[in-house]
């Protein structure tokens, strides 16, 4: 009987505080702070991450296959990564004539350094990284490798924040939402801050 009435209360609780505090949160931002070992391990499990590249200058799909050596400084990451391209073709002219010369396939590494800077108003992460230490694996042509690294290299990268799902739950007849705005993003020494400002929306 006791478990029956704590498992019934328990709703009910969880309703009030956050019926009770949903006021103060619309003022004060959560921090989120994630260890650089956690972020290092999910990366890691997503990938290869593949993305098929059809420009004037190459085509094939190109993979990023490993990330290593993940470090957080202030308002800076550095790793080191694995690209691969699979099917690869240059795309070059002669005279008049538009040549695509097929290359295969190409591994290469590389390391890279990256300023991170969050723009609020369209709540995308900008990485602008700077690739250095660029090593070919086997026989490939060195000028696809080059072409495949110019896409990383002295470029903004967005990462969209503004997709976060909201925490919705039913508390007796009564539905909660919980919607997060990300407000800003922190790299800090070993970890990623993220400071999300909560909106509470109760429906029956």
């Amino acid at each position: 009987m006791k478990v029956h009435m704590k498992a019934k209360l328990l709703p009910f609780i969880l309703f009030v505080s956050f019926f009770l505090s949903s006021a103060c949160w619309a003022n004060e931002t959560i921090l989120l702070s994630l260890p650089q070992s956690i972020i290092a391990d999910a990366i890691s499990k997503s990938l290869p991450i593949a993305f098929p590249q059809d420009s004037e200058t190459i085509t094939g799909t190109i993979a990023v296959s490993r990330v290593d050596d993940l470090t957080f400084s202030d308002q800076t990451l550095s790793a080191r990564i694995s690209l691969s391209g699979r099917d690869m073709r240059i795309n070059t002219s002669f005279g008049s004539q538009q040549i695509r010369v097929n290359v295969g396939n190409v591994d290469l590494g590389f390391s890279v350094s990256a300023t991170t800077r969050y723009d609020k108003t369209s709540r995308t992460l900008l990485l602008h990284p700077v690739v250095s230490g660029i090593e070919e694996q086997g026989s490939q042509n060195g000028e696809i490798g080059t072409l495949m690294v110019a896409l990383f290299n002295d470029q903004d990268i967005p990462i969209p924040l503004d997709r976060l799902e909201p925490i919705i739950t039913d508390i007796g007849s009564r539905r909660l939402v919980i919607d997060t705005q990300v407000e800003n993003v922190v790299v800090k020494p070993g970890k990623l801050k993220i400071f999300l400002l909560p909106r509470t929306t109760v429906s029956n």
